[in-house]
């Protein structure tokens, strides 16, 4: 068959479309994908202007996909559960540190945020199905908090249309950054759009409570939801905590472990108290 030069450019024009297809919404992946992805938000409190950020970092890469940790079927869940994760500090990019060039440290306040469906996706008429989200907070989640099934299944249809209309703003491309004034949709905190309450989880337990910039060290959690229809609560897996620095690194907090002491230091200590004695025991016969 004869391939004619008119052919091999139409071609490669619909091969292009394709591709652009493909990659047209390649910026966050959104709760519908049943693996979301965790995005940073900063807020000029003053000028009511936002940054969003996609990190890269999906929940499957957080905890396992399947039944076990941060699933509603994880039979080895007895309460809040420590689980052991942590990302290597995320710098700024360029439009991150123009934005945070627009005022002062206390001018700015920041958050993390992502969600998924577990097996299905789940829609505004069928909130049932499992979801898993994972928040920043300076609220302490640690010790036993309720909180409900059905609410965290109602939040996630919120956030399905938080984040759709949100990649309306990204630039289609992955890690990719945005910032834009209050009037934007899909910014977090932005007011009059949809993430005008996302800094408050949409209004469902618990509350985000976004922290200071350079300051406020948020708890991080999964959250794993059984659906409205599940009678038990909703539960809790603690990550390491997060913090945004002035300069807009990102990083987890860890807790140093306690350094177990060497055999040789305890030896050595022993052997003090030891010549101490002696020199006791020597003193007393002089004295006699």
């Amino acid at each position: 068959m004869q391939i004619t030069f008119r052919k091999m450019v139409a071609a490669s024009v619909l091969a292009v479309a394709a591709l652009g297809a493909v990659t047209a919404h390649a910026d966050v992946a959104d709760p519908t994908t049943g693996n979301g992805e965790l995005t940073l938000f900063v807020k000029n409190n003053v000028t009511g202007e936002v940054y969003a950020r996609g990190l890269q970092i999906n929940i499957d890469s957080i905890i396992a996909q399947g039944t076990g940790a941060g699933q509603t079927g994880d039979p080895s869940y007895t309460g809040p559960t420590t689980l052991s994760y942590s990302f290597a500090p995320i710098g700024a990019d360029g439009t991150l540190t123009s934005f945070l060039s627009t005022g002062a440290t206390g001018d700015f306040s920041w958050g993390i945020l992502a969600g998924d469906s577990v097996g299905t996706t789940g829609s505004s008429s069928s909130p049932a199905s499992p979801r898993r989200f994972v928040i920043s907070t300076l609220a302490n989640l640690d010790t036993g908090v309720a909180i409900s099934n059905s609410g965290l299944s109602l939040e996630g249809t919120s956030q399905n249309s938080f984040f759709a209309a949100l990649n309306v703003n990204l630039p289609d491309t992955a890690g990719s950054s945005v910032r834009g004034f209050g009037s934007a949709g899909g910014l977090w905190g932005a007011t009059g759009s949809i993430g005008e309450l996302a800094p408050t989880f949409f209004n469902q337990a618990p509350n985000q409570a976004n922290g200071a910039l350079g300051t406020d060290v948020l708890n991080f959690y999964v959250l794993s939801s059984g659906g409205t229809t599940n009678p038990s609560l909703a539960r809790v897996y603690i990550l390491n905590d997060v913090q945004l620095d002035a300069n807009g690194t990102l990083h987890m907090v860890v807790s140093a472990a306690p350094v177990p002491l060497p055999a040789a230091v305890w030896l050595l200590g022993s052997g003090l108290l030891g010549l101490i004695g002696v020199g006791r025991r020597r003193r007393g016969t002089a004295a006699v």
